[in-house]
């Protein structure tokens, strides 16, 4: 009987562990997720300078691929935003949800509002993944415009 608690302890110390591994690598998921946002906002703001700075210039002259990496960029800005602020309200929820949690049996927290809190965290992490993915995409899209027409203006220079 000894020797099943020792694997029943051994097992248990060994779940721990993963645990805590979970939880470390997920917090530098999360750390990273949000880095990741922010660098394709970024990017996205400097490639809209880059645009308003070129828009300025009296000789300058406008085409298709221009005004759609300007809109594109715009976008992808405005999306980032709403990323961000998503990612903001996304935390915001869990760490209510855990105080909820620590909190239950003290103050009569019912389960019901611990699910709300559960929903609405799912609710925000679904929509940051979409902004973000939504984000990359039309980042892309803006720099294959933007690549384009700066061939098609300065081309002849370059190569």
């Amino acid at each position: 009987m000894g020797s099943s608690e020792s694997l029943t302890n051994s097992e248990k110390e060994k779940n721990d562990r993963f645990k805590k591994r979970f939880i470390r690598w997920d917090s530098i998921r999360r750390n990273y997720f949000s880095v990741i946002i922010n660098l394709f906002l970024t990017y996205s703001l400097g490639m809209l300078a880059f645009l308003f700075q070129k828009l300025e210039q009296p000789y300058f002259i406008k085409n298709c691929f221009f005004t759609t990496s300007l809109i594109f960029t715009s976008i992808s800005v405005i999306v980032g935003i709403f990323a961000s602020i998503s990612r903001f309200f996304d935390f915001k929820i869990t760490a209510k949800k855990i105080r909820l949690q620590q909190k239950q049996k003290d103050r009569n927290i019912s389960d019901e509002e611990i699910e709300n809190a559960k929903k609405k965290m799912n609710f925000y992490e679904i929509l940051t993944i979409r902004l973000f993915y939504s984000q990359i995409v039309i980042f892309i899209l803006s720099s294959i415009s933007i690549i384009i027409y700066v061939l098609t203006k300065y081309g002849s220079v370059l190569f």
